[in-house]
């Protein structure tokens, strides 16, 4: 898949977790309260698409799992070590900020006792909280989700050079790296799976923006309306996948030619105009970036 459908396919699962997230903390409780929901997003969405990093690097055409596209980064042990090392990124970005906020709380708690107004607060505490176990194996599992997403989708591509995935790396049999999928129920991308994602996430986010504004009100009524529209968003993703994953599982791709056509006469035929245009446009220039990327 391309990385605008590993993005739009992240964010639909972000959106999945953090509800997920809320459900089970039953909304009264603070236990999955620094779980932010900016947060989720941008580790759910680039752990989606980092697996793709190892077309930057080595040989994009080579089946060598160690410089070759479709390797080592597409293995539960590459997400793994991205989704490790993303997290931590993340945790020193939201430290370092922290420095910032932390330094004038810790001014006000000076003033304040010298009025003889005791303040608690932690200096270190608040600086390091984006490595307190719990909140960090959270985020960790976010981006495994967001990891294994990509794999799962790349697995029903075409073989190709690469012949599959490496998903067990370094695991050799008879001496050859242990690759699995290829199976060729889609091509390179699945354009009706990509507008069904994105209009599911515009609706999930909608939802959701409004559910933590109604949370802010604190009403009582507001508790109850919250959680049905959590799990609303929970219900719709899940349907929408499923869907998707029928359309992909029904999928037979022949060659690059065939593929387009048929691409193009279902967006011809079920999306409006104007997703027609725009998506015709995109494929085009997708496709030259793509083929100016491999001259170079």
């Amino acid at each position: 898949m391309t990385p605008p459908e590993h993005f739009a396919i992240g964010f639909a699962l972000g959106n999945l977790a953090y509800s997920s997230f809320q459900l089970s903390k039953g909304i009264r409780e603070d236990k999955y309260k620094k779980i932010t929901y900016t947060k989720t997003i941008i580790i759910m969405t680039l752990s989606a698409m980092l697996p793709d990093i190892d077309s930057f690097f080595g040989h994009y055409t080579s089946n060598d799992p160690w410089v070759g596209h479709r390797g080592m980064t597409h293995s539960f042990i590459g997400i793994s070590v991205l989704g490790l090392g993303l997290v931590f990124l993340m945790g020193m970005l939201s430290s370092l900020f922290r420095i910032i906020t932390g330094y004038w709380r810790l001014l006000y708690k000076y003033f304040s006792k010298k009025e003889g107004i005791q303040i608690e607060f932690n200096f270190g505490k608040f600086i390091f909280y984006p490595f307190y176990y719990k909140t960090f194996l959270l985020y960790f599992l976010i981006a495994f989700i967001g990891g294994l997403s990509h794999l799962v989708c790349d697995l029903f591509q075409p073989p190709s050079v690469w012949g599959g995935l490496p998903l067990f790396f370094p695991l050799k049999v008879n001496g050859v790296y242990h690759r699995i999928g290829g199976f060729s129920t889609m091509g390179w991308y699945e354009l009706k799976v990509f507008w069904i994602t994105v209009g599911s996430v515009f609706i999930s986010t909608a939802i959701i923006l409004i559910v933590n504004f109604l949370k802010k009100l604190n009403f009582k009524l507001f508790k109850y309306l919250t959680i049905t529209l959590f799990i609303l968003v929970i219900l719709f993703h899940l349907t929408t996948f499923v869907w998707s994953a029928k359309i992909i599982l029904n999928g037979n791709y022949k060659d690059d030619f065939d593929w387009y056509k048929k691409q193009m006469s279902t967006i011809e035929k079920e999306m409006p105009t104007f997703v027609n245009n725009f998506t015709k446009k995109s494929v085009r220039i997708f496709s030259a970036i793509f083929k100016a990327s491999q001259k170079s």
